[in-house]
Formats: structure tokens, sequence, C-alpha cells
């Protein structure tokens, strides 16, 4: 049973500076759960909840931003050598529930409110501000962001707060408004919005005079932080080949971008999972977080088994007999899918091997299905050549040399082989060769008892 523990503990940073943090921290029983840290995520002190025991050691907090972090969550905090502030807070509401108190509490109270348009009604952190703030066109929402950031600057003119703090926020404010604008159409797929549009080059305008891959501002600007991962995660997300996209990530050279952008690759991975296998590629060949793998492949399988599904469903072929046949008919078999075309030499070279394949395991739970990508007017053409080899069975087709069966099962040229397993899914094996003794022991491997 969770328990449920009040802590309250102190600590002068420096004699010098009389800078004192105090923490209450309530219900939270797990060791190591809160940090203080750099807004790049380096550690720079853990705050130790133990039962009856807090434990916080030495260290000077030099002026600027900081991330006040348990588990995944995270608030953003200001602190100076000056302060003498109490931060409170409920573990189980942690973005609703963080409030300061003492000397130097202005700024996070700034923070605090800059930040609370992220909050939902149980208090949890959104991704995007309140449907109702994408509703209509860029114009209508231009008008909500500009009304917004107008309030920010002027709660910032204001408050006569720290005039270093007020320099380093108008900054983060810039990024933050460039940022808003980057998530706008991302916003209204989140929100489902039935009515579809595509900003003009104007709206976007702002973010052409940024820089998106600057250390320095990566190290300083949380806002920065944010605005350039996402920019680099939709220049990958746009390219339509794997190599392009592993080529835009090793072209980032600041280190925490290019690992924030991998940490996206999650959400990524979530929102097209057609490209599910890509996203996870990329994150396994260029990624050494061993929790993100894990994290990644669990899903990756669960995005898999769904996609196979589908797959099965969505491809309907034109048979001999001008019957439609989809790849679902076969489901709950291993299926040896060949893809082929009439006017392809090597293709009609590799078809007798493709019979006797499907002739020694004609007992076993696997289907050969041969699509092919044979244009359209190739139809009759394509029907003598099935009749002069006699092939029978599943021999269906397909029309068109562009076909969606192609970049799904990632065919580079035909003939093409693939294997894909009762759940529907690829199997990762290299099958090139129907008469090898490679693709014989593959198949023998599938059914040994």
């Amino acid at each position: 049973m969770k328990t449920i523990i009040t802590i309250l503990f102190s600590f002068i940073t420096s004699v010098v500076f009389a800078q004192k943090l105090t923490f209450e921290i309530k219900n939270d029983s797990v060791v190591d759960a809160f940090s203080i840290r750099k807004i790049t995520n380096e550690l720079v002190e853990n705050i130790y909840v133990k039962e009856h025991k807090s434990e916080l050691n030495s260290v000077n907090f030099e002026k600027g931003y900081y991330l006040l972090q348990k588990d995944e969550k995270s608030a953003l905090i200001y602190l100076k050598p000056s302060d003498d502030i109490k931060i409170s807070l409920d573990a189980e509401k942690f973005y609703s529930s963080i409030a300061f108190s003492g000397k130097g509490v202005e700024i996070n109270n700034y923070l605090r409110g800059r930040f609370s348009g992220l909050l939902d009604k149980k208090g949890r952190k959104k991704k995007y501000y309140k449907k109702s703030f994408y509703k209509g066109d860029e114009n209508a929402y231009l008008s909500r962001v500009d009304a917004l950031y107008k309030d920010y600057f002027g709660t910032l003119f204001s408050s006569q707060l720290d005039e270093e703090f007020v320099n380093e926020e108008m900054k983060d404010l810039q990024y933050g408004y460039a940022l808003d604008l980057l998530k706008f159409e991302d916003a209204r797929k989140y929100y489902k919005f039935k009515d579809t549009l595509e900003v003009s080059k104007f709206f976007l305008e702002p973010l052409t005079h940024i820089h998106f891959d600057n250390s320095q501002l990566f190290e300083q600007y949380h806002s920065y932080q944010e605005l350039s991962v996402l920019k680099w995660k939709k220049d990958i997300e746009n390219m339509e080949s794997y190599p392009l996209m592993e080529e835009v990530l090793n072209s980032i050279r600041t280190t925490g971008i290019k690992d924030g952008v991998l940490q996206s690759m999650y959400s990524s991975m979530l929102s097209d999972k057609e490209r599910a296998g890509d996203f996870y590629k990329l994150v396994k060949t260029n990624s050494s977080d061993v929790k993100l793998l894990a994290r990644m492949k669990d899903k990756y399988d669960e995005i898999r088994q769904i996609v196979a599904g589908k797959n099965l469903s969505k491809f309907t072929f034109r048979n001999r007999n001008e019957e439609e046949v989809t790849l679902a008919n076969f489901k709950g078999n291993y299926i040896f899918l060949s893809v082929w075309a009439s006017w392809c030499e090597p293709c009609i070279k590799q078809l007798e091997a493709y019979k006797m394949l499907k002739e020694k395991y004609a007992k076993h739970a696997i289907v050969f299905v041969g699509v092919s990508v044979d244009k359209g007017e190739m139809y009759e053409n394509w029907k003598t050549t099935v009749n002069e080899h006699n092939l029978e069975g599943e021999q269906l087709f397909f029309d068109g040399p562009k076909s969606k069966i192609i970049k799904t099962y990632d065919i580079s040229s035909i003939p093409g082989f693939v294997l894909l397993s009762l759940k529907g899914e690829k199997m990762d094996l290299n099958i090139n060769d129907p008469s090898s003794e490679k693709t014989t022991k593959i198949l023998d491997d599938l059914f040994v008892e």
C-alpha cells in the first residue's frame, strides 16, 4: 500500500548569496523520485524523499531556468542565488498543485501562469491548448495566438520582474510563438477537425528567421528546444524513404536536438502506423537509449500486428476468372508472396521453382500467392502467361507497376519474394531465390515439430 508522506526540508546552498530552497512534497514514497535538472535534462541535484528522513546535497544554483522533475513530469522553474523560496506540491497532482511562496516567487508564479493553458480540467499537462483554440482558419488562429502572447508580454513588463529574466523570457516567448505556429496543423489533426487546411507561407514566415541547429540556444531556451525538435521531426516525417529520413537525422549537429528528435519518433510511430517500421529502425540504428528502444519495440510489435491485419484486407486483386480476391482470404496460413510481371524474363524463369515449392509444401499451412504488377492493359497477356505455365491456385492480378503492395512490403525489385507470418506480418527473412537451399531450409524450419 502506498505510504502518504509529507516531507519538509530546506537547503541553504550558499552563505554568501543566502540562497534557500524549501520543498514540501506530499503523497510520494518513492526514493529518488524528484530531481532538479538543467533544461537540457542534465542532472543538477536529486531530491531524496524517504519516510521520516530527507536529504539534499549542497549545491549552488546559478541564475537561470531549471526543470523540477518527477518521472516523466517536469515543471519549468527559474532560480536565482538570492532566492528564499518554498516549493510545495502534491506528487499525485504534480502540475496543478505546484505552488511558490517566499522571496523571489514572482518569476515562478509568472511561469506557472504561462503554462497553465496546457492543463486540462484534471490538472494533467496536455500537448495542445483546448480544442476551441484551434477552431477556424489560420487567420482566426493567428488572432488567438497574438492575443495570448500580448498577454504574456504585458504581464512580463508590468510585474517589475528581474531585468535579466525579462530579457531572457522575451527571447523564449519568441520561440514559443513560433512553436505554437508550427503546432497548429498537428493540433487540428489531434482534435480531428473535419475540415482540412494547409497553412500559407505567410503563416509560417516567423520560422524562416530561425536557425534550428544552434547548441547555445538549445541549452538556454526551453521553447527553442521544443521548437527545434519539432521542426526536425516534421522534416524527417516528410521524407519519402528511410535513407532520406536518416540523412536528415544525421545532418543535425547539436547532440541534444538529435536525441530529442529520436525521442519524438515514438509519437511519429503512433501517428503514422504504416511507417512505424522506419521510425523504429531510425531509433534502433541511431540511439543508445535502452529505455527508449525497449518502449518503441513493444509499441512497434503491437502496431505491426494491427497493420499486418489491415494490409491483408486492403489489397484486392483480380484472378484469371475475373473474381476479386484479398490477402485476408488466406489469413491463418503463412503466405509466400511472389511479386512479378509477365514481361519480366527473370520472373518467368523463377516460375517453375515457385511451382515446385507450392507442390512440396501443399500439405502445410502455407499458401503461395503470385501478384502481378503488370499494367492494366496487360491483363490478357498476363492471363496467357499464367495458362501457358499451368499456374493454378492463388495466382492473382494487380493493376499497376506502382502498387501499394510494393511499398507496404518494401519490395525493391522483381521478382520479389516476401514471407508473411500466420498473423500476416512480414517476416525478417531475405528470400531472393525460390530454388535455393536457403529458401527450402527457411520453409522447413516453419514446420519442424
